[in-house]
């Protein structure tokens, strides 16, 4: 009897044992659950809505360049097993992890051709933050889109490497609005333009004069056409720019900090890599 009982002591014992090492790491190197590894981070918990917050220029501009963290930096914390980021509301695996053909390339984020060219656009307000001009439009099919132009002189500058840059970052992994390049004569643009009751442009009224006086600013291509920016408001209501340090004390869902989590590592040298400089909290 007492021999029966070792036995049944010693093989519970080797399964504990042998419980403990899948967890952890073996005589071979590391040993996984079958669940492992991670590659869903459920940070999309229903919560009540964290508040709106609105950073100004000089203050972003103060803390990005003197109030720096200086510590020892550790390991990205929010990696999975195999030192990887799991998909979150941050960042979606794509060309990492899964091949993409050349079209999924081209395409990118877009859903869409564009905004609709048969009907006449409504500008629901002004741009006026930023240094490139442009407005808000309602196309005929009531999609909401940010119209933005190239300086004078300087055709494709500012809106062909927007639609570039935004469709290395969707490979890449990030969340990024669609945009489409939009060309037309600027004398039709300016048939196609009414103005909303209501639109302002920095707390003043908005002119349908003073739509066009920015279209007659824009930049031509060689053939006198105007070349625009549309981006494809993306849904939901906005609440601000995120930091790139801390966390948001009223959003659950935001647990690991902001300087340790390694899609937010990896975008400071992909912006580097496409010359991106003007990646700003506020931004």
């Amino acid at each position: 009897m007492k021999r029966s009982l070792w036995l049944i002591f010693a093989v519970a014992a080797l399964l504990v044992i042998h419980a403990g090492g899948a967890a952890g790491t073996g005589p071979r190197g590391p040993v996984y659950y079958a669940d492992d590894p991670l590659w869903i981070d459920p940070d999309r918990v229903d919560t009540p809505p964290p508040r709106a917050v609105k950073l100004g220029q000089l203050y972003d501009f103060v803390e990005s360049t003197w109030a720096r963290v200086r510590k020892p930096i550790p390991r990205a914390l929010n990696i999975n097993t195999v030192d990887e980021v799991p998909d979150s509301s941050w960042f979606q695996n794509r060309i990492g992890r899964f091949p993409m053909s050349p079209e999924e390339l081209r395409r990118g984020p877009r859903t869409l051709d564009g905004p609709d060219l048969d009907h006449p656009w409504t500008v629901i307000r002004a741009k006026t933050e930023g240094i490139t001009p442009g407005f808000t439009v309602r196309d005929g099919r009531g999609r909401v889109f940010l119209i933005k132009f190239d300086p004078p002189g300087y055709p494709q500058l500012a809106t062909s490497s927007e639609v570039v840059g935004t469709l290395f970052f969707y490979a890449f992994g990030y969340h990024v609005p669609e945009n489409y390049l939009v060309t037309l004569p600027p004398e039709r643009l300016k048939e196609m333009i009414r103005v909303a009751p209501g639109a302002r442009s920095s707390g003043l009224p908005l002119d349908i004069r003073d739509v066009r006086a920015l279209i007659d600013r824009a930049g031509r291509l060689p053939d006198g056409r105007v070349q625009m920016l549309a981006s494809r408001y993306v849904p939901g209501r906005p609440l601000g720019p995120f930091r790139y340090h801390g966390t948001r004390s009223d959003d659950p869902n935001d647990l690991y900090p902001h300087e340790h989590r390694r899609e937010l590592r990896g975008l400071k040298v992909f912006a580097a890599w496409l010359n991106h400089h003007d990646l700003r909290n506020i931004n």
